[in-house]
């Protein structure tokens, strides 16, 4: 079913220790307020590392502990969106990063790429003491035919990063896709191919997607990868992309057939949320887990003038709605909210 895996020969520059505090969450969007209860998350994480610099931050976050927020990467800067406010961005990002963010509740970390062919460096985002504080940078040796392909996410606790990777033959083009989980002792500890998207579910495992099917790795155990449900779940045949794991464990959202779909953790119970159309990208859970947002339709090209997505809310209690019929997140001057994605929601 799938492919054996393989080690990418990659290494880290620096090791993770200590400590970081989590984000909270409230919602002021009237509709959506009456759905999410305060949360606070709390985590602990900090990544350090021999190479190392200060973020450039333009807007200290003084507290997180009682706003909902969704932050994003736009125009070489990472920003955050509090419903009914207006977009503000937390901080720069260089000329060369990817565009690519992930998050989990204290820790950041985006991607550049040094040259093409010549490596990437991973930078981690730290938040404690009521603002993101530093910028530790995880630079990868130079590996022929390696890249990066995606948003690397820091595990729940903060301390491995998913990496995904993509290798490609010289003179071939074929890629290999999977990804890497990497400790904090510079260490692959898990590597697997024919996976896409992985995201966590918890300190030891993930999920990812492989054509129509969803998988399951524990990252103690080498090579693991267990089906998740039925073959093709929702829509068989059609590839899954993007899948999103609720705050509570409970539950998945993903992305197939040109819709979102959500589904209980063992695989049962699998819902189509919207309508089939074109473009829906990147699902992510309100901080209850009762409410998703997602990407109405495709970014458009660079240059191309035309705006951003707007972002529409869900909720998981309803089904097969039009995305461009429900509601959209508005900002304070009363336009939509837009963003190409990823977004998290926390």
């Amino acid at each position: 079913m799938v492919a054996a895996s393989i080690g990418a020969g990659l290494a880290f520059s620096c090791v993770t220790i200590a400590f970081a505090t989590g984000m909270g969450t409230k919602m002021r969007k009237q509709k959506i307020l009456t759905r999410i209860a305060f949360i606070i998350f709390t985590l602990t994480s900090i990544f350090s590392c021999t190479k190392s610099s200060d973020s450039k931050i333009d807007n200290p976050v003084d507290d997180m502990s009682n706003d909902t927020a969704f932050y994003f990467m736009s125009h070489k800067q990472i920003n955050r969106f509090k419903p009914d406010g207006m977009p503000e961005k937390i901080f720069d990002v260089s000329a060369d990063n990817k565009g690519w963010l992930g998050i989990n509740d204290s820790v950041m970390a985006d991607v550049d790429e040094l040259s093409f062919f010549k490596g990437f460096d991973v930078n981690v985002r730290n938040y404690g003491d009521g603002r993101f504080q530093n910028v530790r940078t995880f630079s990868f040796s130079d590996t022929p035919n390696f890249f990066i392909r995606g948003p690397v996410q820091p595990s729940p606790n903060g301390k491995l990063l998913m990496v995904p990777i993509s290798i490609v033959t010289e003179g071939v083009g074929e890629r290999i896709l999977g990804f890497n989980v990497v400790d904090e002792l510079k260490k692959i500890i898990y590597t697997r191919t024919n996976a896409l998207d992985p995201m966590w579910i918890s300190d030891t495992e993930l999920v990812s997607s492989f054509k129509d099917e969803l998988l399951r790795h524990t990252i103690t155990t080498p090579n693991s990868a267990t089906r998740i449900g039925a073959t093709g779940l929702g829509s068989p045949g059609n590839d899954i992309r993007q899948v999103s794991v609720s705050p509570n464990g409970q539950m998945f959202s993903y992305i197939q057939d040109e819709a979102v779909w959500v589904a209980n953790i063992d695989g049962g119970n699998v819902r189509k949320l919207t309508q089939t159309r074109t473009g829906q990208n990147w699902p992510t859970w309100s901080p209850d887990s009762e409410l998703i947002a997602v990407v109405v339709s495709q970014c458009p090209p660079v240059g191309a003038g035309a705006p951003n997505p707007e972002i529409a809310i869900l909720d998981i209690t309803e089904a097969n709605k039009d995305v461009t019929q429900v509601e959209h997140l508005q900002q304070s001057d009363g336009q939509p909210f837009r963003s190409c994605g990823p977004i998290y929601w926390k």
